[in-house]
């Protein structure tokens, strides 16, 4: 329950959080100290057994929200509802997993690096698995980023082919474009599934551009 303070009796207001339409809960208990104080009023609605287990995973979710920005929010809720919840007791006040990943990506935005508007950024490597930036590619007035890890770059030169794509509309100006290569990787010679090994973000689509990112993709 949330709490509100008064620093003059040194007393904590501690509030029932029932505030659906129709049901505005005045309950409270007054604490001073070690000692709690019921309060006048009752609670209007029957008690909510899972509300400790929605508390918990909800404080589970924005600790490791924050603790990893770029965690994929899905994992997160994941984790936390693996770790407090009992799947044999249903919990009816568990918010919707779809939810609970949207509330994680809103939290963190605030701790994620402002996006760029324009290609004199800097890099914030603090926020960047280490040599994932494998090249910083610039001509006179274009900017391409080539990311990768090095399990990645040594997967894609054992593979006999490569497979190229583009994607537009996933990224945002100053970039144009987010080019991809992939390979099929395999399991005792067999195809298993094509993965994704190196990412370039670019920010014009021309020959030239191509030709850029392919002569100095090795720096």
């Amino acid at each position: 329950m949330p709490t509100q303070q008064n620093a003059g009796t040194r007393s904590t207001y501690w509030l029932c959080v029932e505030r659906r339409p129709g049901t505005h809960c005045y309950a409270a208990v007054i604490q001073r100290g070690d000692d709690f104080i019921r309060g006048a009023k009752d609670h209007i609605h029957p008690a909510q057994v899972d509300q400790l287990t929605k508390t918990r995973v909800t404080s589970s979710i924005r600790r490791r929200a924050r603790r990893d920005v770029f965690r994929p929010a899905s994992t997160i809720v994941q984790e936390a509802v693996q770790q407090h919840w009992d799947p044999a007791q249903p919990v009816e006040a568990l918010p919707q997993l779809a939810s609970m990943r949207r509330a994680v990506n809103k939290f963190r935005a605030h701790f994620r690096p402002k996006a760029p508007t324009d290609l004199s950024f800097d890099l914030d490597m603090d926020n960047l698995p280490e040599n994932f930036v494998q090249c910083n590619v610039t001509t006179a007035d274009r900017r391409h980023l080539i990311l990768a890890t090095d399990d990645q770059l040594d997967l894609l030169t054992r593979a006999r082919r490569w497979y190229m794509d583009g994607t537009f509309h996933i990224v945002r100006r100053p970039f144009v474009q987010l080019f991809s290569i992939h390979v099929f990787l395999t399991n005792d010679g067999c195809a298993v599934k094509q993965a994704p090994l190196v990412f370039v973000l670019m920010s014009g689509r021309s020959k030239r551009d191509y030709r850029a990112v392919s002569k100095q993709c090795t720096c």
